[in-house]
């Protein structure tokens, strides 16, 4: 794996968490190719950027207010990279009491004429710790 890649990547995935914390719906969806997918947990499969768009939407509106990444391993091949991690998700909802879930997630990069971008993404909530 070149160290560019390597560094590119690492911003995407920087980018994303801050767009996160910082509720910018349209800076996430910068950060995905027009093609992409999402698998979440317990849903449909969401289709293409503008899908995309109204599911970080919804888990905004939810209260999501972080992420942190707390295991992560990364691996490129040519224009597709492949990661694999844990990660903690903090949520503030309107009039409740904050709560985290824990979870593993997968990213496919792929990368295009405007560097690399989300084409895949797959995550699992874990149950929680008793």
């Amino acid at each position: 794996m070149t160290e560019d890649a390597r560094k590119a990547i690492d911003e995407v995935l920087a980018n994303w968490v801050e767009g996160l914390r910082q509720g910018d719906v349209a800076a996430l969806n910068t950060l995905c190719t027009e093609d992409a997918i999402q698998l979440p947990p317990d849903r449909e499969i969401i289709r293409g950027r503008q899908k995309i768009k109204e599911s970080h939407a919804e888990a905004v509106q939810m209260g999501v207010k972080d992420a942190i990444i707390t295991e992560r391993e990364l691996s490129v091949s040519g224009d597709i990279a492949y990661e694999t991690g844990n990660y903690i998700e903090k949520f503030h909802p309107e009039g409740k009491e904050p709560f985290e879930i824990k979870g593993k997630y997968l990213i496919i990069y792929k990368h295009t004429a405007d560097g690399w971008k989300i084409h895949r993404e797959i995550w699992n909530i874990l149950p929680p710790q008793q």
